[in-house]
C-alpha cells in the first residue's frame, strides 16, 4: 500500500473515529432499555457466565419477552470488564467495531476492484453515511451487523487468495465460522446469511474439490447449529417473528421488498422511525442516487459481458447481484415497511455500486479527469456531511429524548443514594421496563437480589396529586419524571 494511500486512509478513520465518538453518552441523549439489557447481561456474564435470568452462556438471550440475538452482548463482555459497566464502555464496543468496518471495506473494495484510489473515495463516502454513523453510537443487534459481515466476506475473499498459492482448508473453515458469528448477530440474519453464504459457495466454490465447499458449509453449519435447534424446536424462540411476520399477504410482501430498492427509501425519507433515522437526511446522499442505480446497470452489464472493467473478475458482477437481490427478502416478510436495521446488512451496497460506477469511469476518463471527478464527489459529500452532523448533534436528541427514555438515570442514581431514607419506592411502569434500568445503575452481581423496597407498578395519579415532591427531572424545559414522597412510601411517575 502507497503511503499516500495510507495517509488518506489514516484520515478516513479519523473523521470516522470523531464523528462516532463525540458525544457518545449525551447523543442520544439516554440509555436506551435495549441497551440497558445488553449491557447488564454482559455485566452478569462476565461475573458468572449467566444473563440476568439465570441462563447459563445462552444461544439466545430473553429480552423482556422476546428472545434476542447475544452476539452484541458477548463482544461487550471484555468491555465491561475493563471499563465497568456504563453507557459509555457498552456504546464504545460498537464504535469500535463500526470504525474497524470503515477500515474492511477498503480492503474489500481494493479486493473487489482493484483500484485503491476509487477503494479511498468508497471508504470515504461510507465513513461519512448518515446511517452508518447514526447505527454507530447506540448498543443493539443489529448496529453490529455490518462489522461481522464485512469480517466474514474479508476472510472469505482471503482464502478463496490464499488458496491459489497454497492449498489450505484453515481459511475456509475460519471464513464459515465468521459467517456463522454473523447469524447470531440479529434476527433477520438467520434467514440472510445461509442463502447468501451457499450462493457465495455457488459463485466461488462450485469448481474447486469437494473438500473445500464442504469445510467452509461445514464450519458454518456447525456453528449456527444451536440457533436453529431453538428456534425450530421452541416455539417461543419464534414469538418476535410471528408479531411481526407478513407472509399473509403475498402482494404486500412484493411490494415491500421494491421499497427497499426505492430512491424514496434509500435516498430521500429513509426509515419513518426517528431512533434509527436522522429527518430530513435519508441512508445516503441524494447524489449518490444517479452512481448507486448506474452501478447496478453496470453490474448487470458487466455479467452478460456487455462491457468490461479491468481488473475487475466475471464473479465479481454475480456477487454483488447476489447481495443486492438476497438483502431485502428477510424485511419484505415482515409486515413493516422500510426498516433500516432489518436491512442494515444492505445498505453499504450504494456506496458499494456507486464505486462500481466511479472504477467504470476512472477507465473511460482520462486520468487528470478522474482526479477531478473523484475531488467534487468528495466535496459533495463533505457538504452532505455536514449538514448532516449540524442536525444530528444539534436538533437530533430533541426529537429522540423519550425514545431513549432520558432522565432514567437521573432518578436511578437519586433512589439508590437515598435507600436508606424510604421503605418502599413505586416506580411507575408506563416506564418501557424500568426494572432493567435499577439493574443497570445497581450494578447487582446477582439479579436475584432486587432489594425487596423497589415495586414496579402502576401509581394512582389520585394518590400522589397533594404530595410533596423531592426530585424533578426534566430534559431542558420538557418534564420527565417526578419523585413524590408519603413518609417512608416513594413515589416515580413518569411525566
Amino acid at each position: 500500500m502507497a503511503k499516500i494511500t495510507k495517509l488518506i486512509l489514516f484520515c478516513i478513520l479519523i473523521i470516522s473515529l470523531f464523528s462516532r465518538i463525540y458525544k457518545l453518552t449525551s447523543v442520544p441523549p439516554a440509555l436506551n432499555q435495549d441497551e440497558a439489557v445488553n449491557g447488564y447481561d454482559a455485566y452478569t456474564l462476565g461475573i458468572s457466565l449467566k444473563d440476568h435470568h439465570g441462563n447459563f452462556l445462552p444461544p439466545m438471550l430473553e429480552s423482556f419477552g422476546d428472545w434476542a440475538s447475544p452476539l452484541i452482548t458477548y463482544v461487550t463482555v471484555p468491555f465491561v470488564k475493563i471499563f465497568g459497566l456504563s453507557l459509555f464502555s457498552i456504546r464504545l464496543v460498537v464504535v469500535l467495531l463500526n470504525i474497524a468496518s470503515v477500515y474492511l471495506l477498503f480492503l474489500l473494495l481494493n479486493h473487489l476492484f482493484k483500484k485503491p484510489d476509487i477503494a479511498l473515495l468508497g471508504t470515504f463516502l461510507f465513513s461519512i453515511s448518515p446511517w452508518h454513523i447514526t447505527s454507530s453510537r447506540w448498543a443493539i443487534p443489529p448496529n453490529i451487523v455490518v462489522f461481522f459481515l464485512f469480517l466474514f466476506l474479508y476472510t472469505f475473499f482471503k482464502a478463496l487468495a490464499i488458496d491459489k498459492k497454497k492449498k489450505s482448508l484453515w481459511p475456509f473453515i475460519i471464513s464459515g465460522l465468521f459467517a456463522g458469528l454473523l447469524t447470531y448477530s440479529y434476527p433477520t440474519m438467520k434467514l440472510f446469511v445461509p442463502i447468501f453464504v451457499f450462493a457465495l459457495a455457488l459463485i466461488y466454490l462450485l469448481r474447486k474439490k469437494i473438500i473445500i465447499p464442504f469445510v467452509f458449509l461445514f464450519s458454518f453449519a456447525v456453528l449456527i447449529s444451536p440457533i436453529y435447534i431453538l428456534t425450530l424446536t421452541d416455539s417461543k424462540y419464534n414469538a418476535r417473528f410471528n408479531d411481526v411476520s407478513g407472509l399473509g399477504d403475498k402482494k404486500a410482501t412484493v411490494s415491500r421488498y421494491f421499497d427497499y430498492f426505492s430512491p424514496n427509501f434509500q435516498f430521500q425519507k429513509g426509515d419513518p422511525d426517528t431512533m434509527h433515522q436522522v429527518p430530513t437526511i435519508a441512508n445516503s446522499y441524494l447524489f449518490l442516487s444517479f452512481f448507486f442505480y448506474l452501478g447496478i446497470l453496470i453490474c448487470l452489464l458487466g455479467q452478460f459481458k456487455i462491457i468490461k472493467i479491468k481488473d475487475i473478475e466475471p464473479q465479481t458482477y454475480t456477487f454483488l447481484l447476489a447481495w443486492l437481490f438476497l438483502f431485502p427478502i428477510a424485511a419484505s416478510i415482515t409486515k413493516d415497511r422500510n426498516m433500516l436495521l432489518r436491512v442494515i446488512h444492505g445498505l453499504p451496497l450504494v456506496v458499494i455500486f456507486s464505486s462500481l460506477t466511479f472504477a467504470y469511469l476512472w477507465q473511460i476518463f482520462k486520468k487528470q479527469h478522474t482526479f477531478i471527478f473523484i475531488t467534487i464527489i468528495a466535496l459533495f459529500g463533505l457538504i452532505g456531511f455536514g449538514k448532516y452532523l449540524k442536525f444530528y448533534f444539534t436538533k437530533y436528541p430533541d426529537l429522540v429524548f423519550k425514545h431513549f427514555q432520558y432522565g432514567t438515570d437521573q432518578y436511578s442514581k437519586f433512589l439508590l443514594r437515598n435507600e436508606d431514607k424510604f421503605d418502599k419506592v413505586i416506580i411507575d411502569k408506563n416506564i418501557n421496563q424500568p426494572y432493567i434500568y435499577y439493574l443497570f445503575y445497581s450494578r447487582l452481581k446477582n439479579p436475584a437480589l432486587i432489594s425487596p423496597k423497589y415495586v414496579f407498578g402502576h401509581i394512582d395519579s389520585g394518590i400522589i396529586q397533594d404530595l410533596p415532591t423531592i426530585l424533578n427531572v426534566n430534559y431542558k424545559d420538557i418534564p420527565r419524571f417526578r419523585i413524590y414522597v408519603n413518609d417512608s412510601i416513594w413515589y416515580v411517575q413518569q411525566l
